[in-house]
């Protein structure tokens, strides 16, 4: 069993959390004192940059200029100063799409429609210069050519919400999205399906070294350095961002890449979605391996490796978000508070793609008579030494191997253990003739059962024109059959299947705001945990142990450390390190 919390403060991870309420009163006091000193902090987080120059027709600053950003979608205006050179800076900008409107006195307004703000994008406009004239007339420029980031030398890739909805996701895992990115390469998995972090390698990056983060807070399971530890849908991300090198020292934690996604909001409109996507073996081809595995059963017949691995995965979902009237404080004009909520259901058995094949006992070896064993050229090899005797055990020289009733390799009754023949009684009988099937006398290919529910409930509030503030509450719950089992309890039998709960959860709630013309200050508090629990799956448990596999009087080093009763792990083979 393994269980794991990650408790995440701005950008802060720490390794060991002995107690939450202690790390939280240090979080806050943090907090606190930054407000106290109005110092800045660089911290990570998913709001981006904006910047530019008004300048009039003679290249002289406009600083009576007054330029706002607006959201269409939300409604919410953004106000920035101009200082008397004409720059200005947008220095807290939540990724959307926005529309610039610079105006002044005297001047025509200019518009500048279709800017694209990805998470923690730091982009220029260059110069804006406006025009003399009446605020009758707009000058309008629509920015549909990506803008260059020149007040950052990072190298990143930025995929929005529409897009990843148009794009076919093995998996459907916002994560895959980080593979489109140049230099960014899958290790040790065929495919992308079930990529996590760990798996996953930035220009010649360690796997150990990415970090991925879900709005803002690290969604990393630190236990294992993998994730992403809480999933989210691919239908309520608004985008994800993939920084893979040169990015600034904001970003701690990690020197390879950086994946950011941010989830979906509200909108000042309802909207919604209701979707569902379907995979099934009957469309797909057999594989390779199957169609040249060869193998027999007991009968002689063919195997029927021929039919194509089982694979049935269904996701069935919706979104719905808009605004929350408050009767008397809100009207559709002046919306202020906007909610999103979204679930997916998530049928999945996978297929195991290559056959099984292992040789288990047979039912005379179970017995204690080898005489019908064979090699593996598939010559009969009784040849068992009694170490009684002192004498050689060879096919020239008999007189040293076992014998009972004048049959080499029958071991008698009488010498045989009988924990270890309860050891063999675990094991399922051959299904197949080893002698047609390359020595293998058992073929299984038993798909895996991973099914997933996924819930988040997000909530955005523009208090004012200066603060703003937004929470959000996730939620997985995943309990799935693994007929193979797991990192522990692991076998290439299906006989013995493992179920593997594994819920998980996560919370954040942050704030930005503006204190005056130079001072931005954001704070963002994420919590997460996870909970693994592997045991013998609920048909097996009463099989599947000592009591009823008769090896309760197995000698065990330090019986009190076992918790459970189950049988412990058997490995076979050669030599252990340099004992006997």
């Amino acid at each position: 069993m393994h269980r794991h919390a990650d408790l995440d403060v701005s950008r802060c991870n720490p390794r060991v959390l002995v107690d939450y309420a202690r790390a939280f009163k240090r979080a806050t006091t943090a907090i606190a004192l930054l407000v106290l000193t109005a110092l800045p902090l660089a911290a990570q987080t998913t709001s981006g940059t904006v910047s530019g120059t008004v300048k009039d027709p003679q290249g002289a600053g406009m600083p009576t200029a007054v330029v706002t950003l607006t959201s269409p979608v939300t409604g919410t205006v953004l106000t920035a100063a101009v200082s008397k050179g004409g720059e200005f800076v947008f220095a807290s900008v939540p990724p959307a799409t926005y529309t610039l409107l610079v105006k002044a006195d005297g001047f025509k307004p200019a518009e500048r429609t279709k800017v694209v703000v990805n998470a923690a994008d730091k982009l220029s406009l260059g110069t804006i210069t406006i025009e003399l004239g009446g605020l009758a007339e707009t000058v309008s420029v629509s920015a549909d050519v990506a803008l260059l980031q020149t007040q950052s030398a990072e190298r990143s890739f930025a995929v929005t919400g529409d897009s990843m909805q148009k794009i076919a996701v093995n998996g459907r895992g916002f994560f895959n999205m980080a593979f489109l990115a140049p230099g960014v390469v899958a290790n040790g998995v065929s495919n992308t399906a079930g990529v996590e972090s760990q798996n996953m390698s930035a220009n010649g990056q360690r796997p150990s070294t990415n970090n991925v983060t879900l709005d803002g807070v690290t969604d990393v399971d630190t236990g294992n350095n993998g994730g992403p530890m809480v999933a989210v849908s691919v239908d309520s991300v608004q985008e994800v961002k993939i920084l893979t090198s040169n990015y600034q020292a904001e970003y701690g934690r990690s020197v390879g890449a950086q994946v950011m996604a941010v989830t979906k909001s509200g909108t000042r409109d309802f909207h919604g979605s209701l979707y569902g996507y379907r995979r099934s073996s009957d469309l797909n081809a057999n594989t390779w391996i199957n169609g040249h595995t060869p193998g027999r059963d007991l009968k002689g017949n063919q195997l029927p490796y021929s039919i194509v691995p089982p694979l049935d995965q269904r996701d069935l979902g919706y979104t719905i978000g808009g605004p929350v009237f408050i009767p008397g404080k809100f009207n559709t004009d002046k919306n202020k508070l906007f909610f999103f909520a979204s679930q997916e259901f998530e049928h999945r058995l996978n297929p195991q793609t290559t056959p099984q094949r292992v040789r288990v006992p047979t039912a005379l070896e179970r017995a204690g008579d080898f005489s019908q064993t064979r090699d593996n050229a598939g010559n009969l090899f009784p040849y068992i030494r009694d170490y009684t005797t002192g004498l050689p055990c060879s096919a020239a020289d008999t007189r040293g191997c076992f014998q009972d009733g004048g049959v080499v390799g029958r071991i008698p009754a009488s010498r045989q253990y009988g924990l270890g023949v309860n050891i063999l009684k675990m094991y399922p009988l051959p299904n197949s003739d080893e002698s047609l099937s390359q020595g293998f006398n058992y073929f299984t290919q038993e798909a895996t059962s991973q099914p997933e529910r996924q819930d988040l409930l997000r909530l955005d509030w523009n208090i004012n024109p200066k603060w703003r503030a937004s929470g959000k509450i996730l939620n997985n719950k995943s309990d799935r059959l693994l007929p193979y089992g797991s990192f522990v309890l692991a076998s290439n039998l299906p006989d013995y299947s493992v179920s593997y709960l594994f819920p998980r959860r996560a919370y954040s709630l942050s704030a930005s705001g503006t204190l005056n013309n130079t001072t931005f200050v954001e704070f963002t508090l994420g919590y997460s945990h996870n909970s693994i629990d592997i045991l013998p799956d609920q048909s097996n448990a009463d099989k599947f142990t000592k009591t009823k596999l008769g090896l309760s009087a197995f000698p065990t080093l330090y019986p009190g450390a076992v918790q459970l009763d189950l049988p412990p792990r058997f490995q076979y083979g050669g030599r252990v390190a340099n004992a006997p």
